[in-house]
């Protein structure tokens, strides 16, 4: 039976899209100098030759300053972190129990250390941020963060330790993400509540197709509902590029023309994804306004966002004073 589960189980709550970075490897280029066939000494440089030949060595090869592929995973965008860290590992280990990254030639014990060490690195620049927990809580999305970078052998060891080496929210935090790698590897629905119809859009869980768009509109139509903020409207956004306008528009209905925020963002969504295919993920990060205009993928589009804002302003200000007691000028007698 399907189930619908939160990335972040509310045991982490009771108990307590992408940023990989590839890097490229530089080399360094050897110089042979032919000598005499009678004389095997090597041949002395001069200090002009030799300087040359050392700011040669000291330059990359071209095939060597190509970075590294960027390594991804479609679940990266349901494992909500702070910014600055990486979710590649946590969600690598959805798509393979056995993957291997932090622990790869580490016996159980130097493991033990290495993941003490990563945990207090974690902590330390969460806490340089502002507060180590607190964060957006009900994603879990410090508890995540918390745990960043880490293997699932090396969750396990945290799980499964004693409390000599690592406390009890640790201990909560790694079982947890465990308990959901396991749960979308097997099938199930889950992730952020703000976030699952994307998830629904995007194929991912076992659903019928039919009780999956049900679902979707069903999501989407309740986000409607509430106040709305830019976290919704980036939900539905997401939603509208990830399913094509067409189909988009057959199950949620065509975009209200009044609701220029919405097609602005489906919009500079379609329009960075022609370049970036994580757009949707590191959208899905965005939380406010402020994170909205700090976007790489969006500042194509800052000046039709202000224009958007300036008038919204001016609604509300016409609004309120129209409301305002004494609005209504008195007939001259």
């Amino acid at each position: 039976m399907t189930t619908i589960v939160s990335t972040s189980s509310a045991a982490i709550l009771n108990a307590a899209s992408s940023a990989n970075n590839a890097t490229g490897a530089e080399s360094k280029v050897e110089a042979k100098v032919a000598t005499p066939a009678a004389d095997p000494r090597p041949a002395a440089l001069s200090p002009a030759a030799a300087a040359v030949v050392l700011q040669e060595q000291n330059q990359p090869t071209a095939s060597a300053a190509k970075p590294e592929p960027e390594r991804h995973s479609v679940w990266q965008t349901f494992i909500v972190i702070r910014d600055g860290f990486s979710n590649y590992d946590l969600a690598a280990g959805v798509d393979d129990p056995n993957y291997v990254s932090n622990s790869a030639g580490l016996d159980d014990v130097q493991l033990k250390a290495n993941v003490r060490a990563r945990l207090d690195a974690n902590i330390k620049k969460m806490a340089d941020s502002g507060d180590v927990y607190g964060t957006f809580r009900s994603e879990g999305m410090d508890y995540d963060t918390l745990v960043s970078g880490l293997d699932p052998r090396s969750l396990k060891l945290i799980r499964d330790s004693g409390n000599d080496t690592f406390n009890s929210e640790e201990k909560t935090a790694a079982a947890v993400l465990l308990e959901q790698q396991d749960r979308w590897r097997s099938g199930c629905i889950g992730g952020p509540n703000r976030l699952m119809p994307l998830f629904l859009s995007m194929g991912l869980g076992d659903l019928p197709p039919k009780a999956r768009e049900d679902q979707l509109a069903f999501l989407t139509g309740e986000q409607r509902k509430q106040a709305p903020t830019v976290e919704n409207k980036i939900s539905e956004a997401s939603v509208r590029v990830q399913l094509g306008s067409d189909k988009a528009n057959a199950l949620l209905g065509q975009i209200p023309p009044q609701d220029k925020m919405l097609s602005l963002l489906v919009e500079a969504m379609q329009q960075a994804r022609e370049k970036d295919p994580y757009v949707l993920e590191k959208a899905s990060r965005v939380r406010s306004l402020d994170d909205l205009r700090k976007q790489d993928w969006f500042q194509p589009s800052l000046d039709k966002l202000n224009a958007i804002l300036d008038e919204q302003a001016k609604q509300q200000k016409a609004a309120a004073e129209s409301a305002a007691p004494g609005a209504q000028t008195a007939a001259v007698t």
